[in-house]
């Protein structure tokens, strides 16, 4: 049976590198159940960590730059490898307490089921920057297409507002304005019980 993995990666890093190495950390850990994957940006220094619910069936890993300058690129896959490792043994419902020695701490030696060939190989070669990520039309145009979307954003949002307070307007203006004379008169003659011309 399939896993069925929802995977999101928000970072240049090469997506499918990481995706593999769930996938293969998930069979290693007999987990078939669907599973939801974010990879994103850590927000301040170079180091690979993650989060994961305990028991569920989500989790984030996040990754540096890049560019970091800080970042070890000799370990960065190994360092993948083994926070994939401490992440998939939380979902498995585990504490830390109840960790493997070699889980407990995110070590930049890799997984048990990690390919040993996979760790000799040049990082770069394994996990580097999408060269579609590099292109400067395909930057331009994701940013084009990101402003349009905004631009969207703002005129259904514009309408939205046009429209609430056209409502109130013309509800206050029901309290305020009178109402027509001929429909006055017409209302005071129903009242009155005079039969219409």
């Amino acid at each position: 049976m399939a896993i069925k993995l929802k995977f999101e990666n928000r970072t240049r890093w090469d997506g499918r590198v990481i995706r593999s190495l769930v996938l293969l950390g998930l069979r290693e850990h007999g987990i078939r159940d669907r599973c939801e994957v974010v990879v994103r940006y850590q927000r301040k220094g170079s180091t690979i960590c993650g989060l994961a619910a305990v028991g569920g069936r989500w989790m984030e890993l996040i990754m540096p730059r890049e560019t970091d300058p800080g970042l070890d690129l000799g370990v960065v896959v190994r360092k993948l490898s083994s926070t994939i490792d401490h992440e998939i043994l939380h979902l498995r419902g585990l504490m830390h307490r109840q960790f493997p020695a070699h889980a407990r701490y995110c070590t930049p030696k890799g997984a048990p089921w990690h390919p040993p060939g996979c760790l000799e190989l040049p990082v770069l070669g394994v996990l580097g920057a999408d060269t579609a990520a590099k292109d400067p039309f395909l930057v331009k145009l994701a940013h084009a297409r990101k402003m349009h979307g905004k631009a969207l954003t703002r005129l259904k949002r514009a309408a939205t507002i046009e429209a609430k307070w056209k409502r109130r307007v013309k509800a206050m203006e029901k309290r305020v304005l009178p109402q027509p004379t001929e429909a006055i008169e017409e209302a005071l003659k129903l009242v009155a019980g005079s039969p219409r011309k």
